[in-house]
């Protein structure tokens, strides 16, 4: 059984994101909320406090041009919103 919560956004732990919506599927793969997690960024890649959702069955994270899923949020919720937001 997938440790990740299929109403809710996880981390990448499998701990539900705090008042998170239930999660879009995946526009580019159609994965499920089982495949989705919000991580932040390295802090090479981005020193400030950078979040996003993966999917982790086809790698769409945010760096698709804009057509994956909404900008980089401060925080794990503002990502999750981000992602059922997004347009395409």
């Amino acid at each position: 059984m997938s440790p990740f919560d299929k109403d809710h956004f996880t981390d990448m732990d499998g701990q539900p994101i705090d008042d998170s919506p239930e999660p879009l599927a995946c526009p580019f793969c159609g994965g499920g909320a089982e495949n989705l997690v919000v991580e932040r960024w390295s802090e090479e890649d981005d020193p400030e406090a950078s979040y996003h959702v993966e999917c982790l069955k086809c790698g769409c994270n945010g760096r698709c041009n804009g057509r994956c899923n909404g900008p980089q949020a401060a925080t794990q919720l503002e990502a999750a919103e981000g992602w059922n937001g997004r347009s395409g």
